[in-house]
């Protein structure tokens, strides 16, 4: 993008997400487990920041679902509150999107100074 303020948003978007991917692959290795990895890519790129940006919205409303419906089956404490507080995250994720595409639909006339 050559929007700076969505390439400052996605930047820390992302590096929350490798932050939760940590955190849950440290959590697989207590358990003595082995991640799946499943191919659940972020949107690709288009040359149309809006359509973009609401790409990025449905991919972060997605995952935060999948953490929603992951909670009920999850028993251990310190997992179950990993994944409330990713699930928070992803919501939040949404809303700082949500946010920026509000705030470049927004529709200005003209320029406000006055012209002598």
């Amino acid at each position: 993008s050559k929007n700076c303020d969505y390439k400052d948003i996605m930047l820390d978007l992302a590096i929350e997400s490798m932050v939760h991917m940590g955190k849950i692959g440290e959590k697989i290795g207590e358990l003595n487990g082995m991640p799946d990895i499943n191919a659940n890519l972020s949107p690709k790129p288009t040359k149309d920041l809006g359509k973009e940006v609401k790409e990025s919205i449905s991919y972060e409303q997605r995952s935060g679902d999948e953490y929603k419906d992951f909670l009920p089956q999850i028993e251990d404490p310190g997992i179950k509150k990993l994944f409330e507080f990713i699930n928070h995250q992803e919501d939040y994720h949404k809303q700082k999107l949500v946010e920026f595409f509000n705030l470049m639909r927004r529709f200005t006339v003209g320029d406000l100074r006055k012209n002598d």
